[in-house]
């Protein structure tokens, strides 16, 4: 007989099935159809490279999160944990303070909790900063945790599917663009983008004891729906942030041309 392990309310591990070979894409149990996931395999390590996650708070104990990769000089190690504390406090830092100051632009219901840095060049060093959690100090109420500012980073590489993305929470309703409700007020979206290219220049220009330089970018892990053999690192370029109001579960389609009359 089979075991059935819960996952959550949409996923479930059946163990002690034979499937044939090729395995199937989907199987019927009891005239039900469930779809079979492939098997997830760690992606190649790519040198020099640490992956970073801003972790964020909202109401109610929800959370966020923003992932970014950083190319790192040859004189940083990013499978020295003492090093990658040293990048997790100092970018947390740079966040928090001028002249970045991310937390100036959502609301005391938003905190930017801790970040994270990872190696991603094969070990399983991590470090995550130790300061306290800062809270937003935008003035005003908080706009549903679902509902976020999208920052749109610019790469050379064209690729189908988009450009890296950052989903930021703790949108003041004062940021709210009064016609239609959609959308946040053009001020709003251009001080978001200062902020994002002055975090980028940011980073892009800090050292740090023992050395190292640091450029902001993302990796690209897949071609042709396969993983390189090689991963490629994609310097970001610039941050573009359009006037729409944007969530990871829901997304409509280009903002290129947003607003635009149906």
């Amino acid at each position: 007989m089979s075991d059935i392990v819960l996952f959550g309310p949409h996923r479930a591990a059946l163990t002690g099935i034979q499937l044939p070979t090729p395995p199937p894409t989907r199987i019927y149990i009891s005239g039900h159809e469930y779809k079979i996931g492939a098997p997830k395999s760690a992606l190649p390590a790519i040198a020099n490279v640490a992956k970073v996650l801003l972790n964020w708070t909202l109401v109610g104990g929800r959370i966020a999160r923003n992932i970014f990769y950083l190319k790192t000089g040859s004189s940083f190690v990013t499978s020295d944990p003492v090093q990658m504390k040293n990048l997790a406090d100092a970018l947390f830092t740079r966040l928090t303070t001028a002249p970045v100051n991310a937390i100036g632009l959502i609301t005391s219901a938003t905190s930017l909790n801790s970040v994270t840095t990872k190696d991603a060049g094969g070990t399983t060093t991590q470090a995550t900063s130790s300061a306290a959690p800062v809270p937003g100090n935008a003035p005003g109420n908080t706009m549903p945790p679902h509902m976020a500012v999208c920052m749109s980073w610019q790469i050379a590489e064209s690729y189908r599917g988009g450009k890296p993305r950052w989903y930021i929470p703790g949108v003041p309703t004062g940021a709210e663009n009064a016609s239609g409700g959609a959308g946040i007020t053009p001020a709003y979206a251009t001080q978001y983008e200062s902020t994002g290219t002055q975090f980028m220049n940011t980073v892009n220009t800090m050292t740090l004891p023992g050395g190292g330089s640091f450029t902001l970018g993302t990796v690209s892990y897949f071609t042709g729906h396969t993983v390189r053999p090689t991963p490629q690192f994609r310097t970001f370029i610039n941050c573009v942030v359009h006037e729409r109001l944007d969530s990871q579960r829901r997304r409509g389609g280009s903002e290129a041309i947003w607003p635009t009359v149906p």
